[in-house]
């Protein structure tokens, strides 16, 4: 696999993608894992639903997970 800038890397249908979370609480512990993109550009997440990563950089897809996430944990 070649390996690419985060910021030039786009995300594709298909990619697998490694999330890692901490300090979660056991019954959360299940959402660091891999998680593949769908032929439809997204991943499902446990709070924040369905997300579309496709066509966004390493970089992005990062900023769009902790967006997602924010509003589930920090309300």
């Amino acid at each position: 696999a070649q390996e690419l800038e985060p910021s030039t890397r786009r995300v594709r249908a298909g990619d697998v993608i490694s999330l890692r979370f901490f300090n979660l609480t056991p019954e959360d512990a299940d959402m660091s894992r891999t998680y593949r993109v769908g032929a439809d550009g997204t991943i499902q997440l446990k709070y924040g639903g369905s997300l579309r990563l496709q066509g966004l950089t390493i970089t992005e897809a990062q900023g769009a997970v902790l967006g997602s996430l924010v509003p589930a944990f920090y309300q």
